[in-house]
C-alpha cells in the first residue's frame, strides 16, 4: 500500500480557502506575526491557526486529511462533532448570519438516496417549526447545501438526563419533579399543536449547567390528525419509540399513539429519574420487554425509594397504567401535580452548582444532542 504523502503548507492553505472557512487574507492576518519556522509545514500551520482560534481542532483534522467539502453549509460553519443517530449526524456549528452557536443535524449521506429517510427528516423539520416553547430546543432554519439536507437548532450545553442520572445517581424528588414537570409542560404545548412526540426518554433530554431541562429530537413525532404519510415515512407495522419507555398501545400500533402515550413514557422517565433504571430495564429481550409493558407491573417504586412521601408513588402508578383511560388524560395534569411536589420539596439552601458541572465525555455515551451509535439506554 502506498504511503500517504503529507500535505505541504501551501496545499493546506489552498484547502482552507476552498473550504470557505477562511480567505487567504484571513490566514495572512492570523499568521503574519509568526516566524516562518512555525508555519512552514501543514501540521505547524494547522496548530498555529488552532492556537489563533482561526480553526477548530475538528476542522484542522479534516483539512489535514485532505477533506475540505462539507465544513461550511450555507451560513453554518461546522466546528465539532456532537453525535450520531440512526438517521443523521449532529454537529456543533456557528451561524455566521446571526453570530450564534447552533446544533446542526445533517442527514447521513448513506440515507440521502432512501426516500423514507428523506421523508422522515422533512417531517421532523416541519414538526420542529410548529413548536416554540422554552422546554423544547428551538429550531432556527433548515435547507439543502450541495445535496446535504440539514436542520439548524438551538445548541443546548450540558449533559443528557441519562448521563446525569447514571453518573450522579437517583435524583431527589425536587429535581425529578422539576425536570419531568418541565418536559410535561413542553409536551402539553406540542399536544395543543397536534403533535405527539412518541420518543420520550432520558437521552432525549438535556440538563443545562443551570439545572434547567430541555427536550430534544422530534424525529419520531407524528401529527395527531391527518398524518397521511405515516406508513410511507416509517414503513408497514414498524414499532416506533424506545422500548424502555414505550406505551403498550404504542407498541401495538405506533400510528395510534396519542397524548396519553406520551404520559406513559413520562411516567417511565420519572421512574428512571428516581431509581436510576427504567421500570423494565432488567428485561433485555425486546419482545419480552414489550410484553412486560403490556401485562406486568414494575417493582413498586416505594420499594426502590422508601424515602418517597406518601402519595407520590401513586402519581407514577397512574401515569404508567396499562389502560390509557386510567392514566392522566393530559400532560398538563402531570405538570400541575409535579409542580406541587417541586414547590413542596424545594431545597432551603442554595443549589450546589457542581451538580451540573460538565464532566469528561465517555466513549459510547450519548452526546449533548443525541445518542451515539453504540450507546444503549
Amino acid at each position: 500500500m502506498a504511503k500517504e504523502v503529507p500535505l505541504s503548507a501551501d496545499q493546506f492553505r489552498t484547502l482552507i480557502v476552498r473550504s470557505g472557512l477562511l480567505t487567504d487574507q484571513d490566514i495572512q492576518i492570523k499568521t503574519y506575526h509568526l516566524p516562518m519556522a512555525e508555519i512552514n509545514t501543514a501540521d505547524k500551520l494547522a496548530h498555529a491557526l488552532v492556537r489563533e482560534s482561526a480553526l477548530t481542532v475538528y476542522q484542522a483534522k479534516h483539512l489535514l486529511h485532505g477533506t475540505y467539502r462539507g465544513l461550511l453549509l450555507d451560513s453554518y460553519e461546522i466546528r465539532d462533532f456532537l453525535g450520531r443517530g440512526g438517521m443523521g449526524s449532529v454537529y456543533l456549528a456557528w451561524d455566521r448570519k446571526f453570530d450564534r452557536p447552533c446544533a446542526l443535524k445533517v442527514l447521513l449521506p448513506t440515507k440521502r438516496s432512501h426516500r423514507r429517510s428523506v421523508l422522515r427528516f422533512e417531517r421532523e423539520i416541519e414538526v420542529s417549526r410548529r413548536l416554540n416553547h422554552p422546554g423544547i430546543a428551538a429550531t432556527y432554519s433548515s435547507g439543502e447545501s450541495n445535496g446535504v439536507l440539514y436542520l439548524a437548532m438551538e445548541y443546548v450545553p450540558g449533559m443528557t438526563l441519562y448521563r446525569w442520572i447514571k453518573r450522579r445517581g437517583p435524583a431527589s424528588i425536587f429535581w425529578a419533579s422539576k425536570w419531568v414537570g418541565t418536559i410535561a409542560e413542553a409536551l402539553h404545548h406540542a399536544h395543543l399543536a397536534g403533535i405527539i412526540h412518541r420518543d420520550i426518554k432520558a437521552s432525549n433530554i438535556i440538563v443545562r449547567p443551570d439545572g434547567e431541562a430541555k427536550l430534544l429530537d422530534l424525529g419520531l413525532a407524528r401529527w395527531m390528525e391527518d398524518d397521511h404519510n405515516e406508513r410511507e415515512v416509517l414503513g408497514h407495522k414498524r414499532i416506533v419509540g424506545s422500548f424502555d419507555y414505550i406505551a403498550p398501545e404504542q407498541a401495538a400500533n405506533s400510528a395510534r399513539a396519542d397524548a396519553r402515550s406520551d404520559v406513559y413514557s413520562l411516567g417511565c422517565l420519572l421512574y428512571f429519574c428516581l431509581c436510576k433504571s427504567a421500570p423494565f430495564h432488567h428485561v433485555k429481550e425486546t419482545r419480552s420487554k414489550i410484553i412486560h409493558h403490556k401485562t406486568q407491573d414494575p417493582e413498586p417504586i416505594e420499594k426502590r425509594r422508601p424515602d418517597l412521601p406518601p402519595g407520590f408513588g401513586l402519581i407514577i402508578s397512574r401515569m404508567i397504567a396499562k389502560d390509557p383511560e386510567e392514566r392522566y388524560q393530559s400532560c398538563e395534569e402531570v405538570a400541575s401535580l409535579l409542580e406541587y411536589w417541586r414547590e413542596r420539596t424545594k431545597p432551603t439552601i442554595p443549589i450546589d452548582p457542581s451538580l451540573f458541572r460538565p464532566v469528561e465525555e465517555d466513549a459510547g455515551e450519548e452526546t449533548a444532542t443525541g445518542r451515539s451509535a453504540t450507546e444503549t439506554e
